[in-house]
């Protein structure tokens, strides 16, 4: 199976999982609050920190299923999965500025792109 096939297969199943999540938090918790982002950035760093754990042990699990998971699943499923292990991998590492650097870039520069967007096509 070609690594692009197994992101797109994990992409498929984190989309639709999202999904899943999303609709049946809007049924039981409502929208005042944006608890499908919360819960689903939440899970989703959550599984990133196991699954980078159980693949750093000495387990025979192959590339393609790491990347089915990691790539596909959770990149679908929320990319702030993604921000978490790289933020939390400069911390582990000493490299406390970058780590700093990619909380405070992300969120601002993101918030601001929305913004920026926004104004854009107004």
């Amino acid at each position: 199976m070609s690594e692009l096939v197994a992101v797109g297969i994990g992409g498929f199943l984190g989309a639709v999982m999202r999904y899943v999540v999303s609709q049946w938090i809007k049924l039981n918790f409502g929208g005042k609050f944006p608890f499908v982002s919360l819960v689903v950035n939440v899970t989703g760093c959550f599984l990133a920190g196991a699954f980078l754990t159980l693949f750093s042990k000495k387990l025979d699990i192959p590339d393609i299923t790491k990347t089915i998971i990691m790539v596909g699943f959770l990149g679908a499923f929320t990319t702030f999965s993604t921000f978490g292990v790289e933020t939390i991998s400069y911390f582990k590492s000493g490299k406390y500025l970058l780590a700093f650097n990619n909380i405070i870039l992300n969120l601002l520069l993101s918030l601001g792109a929305i913004e920026f967007g926004a104004r854009i096509v107004k």
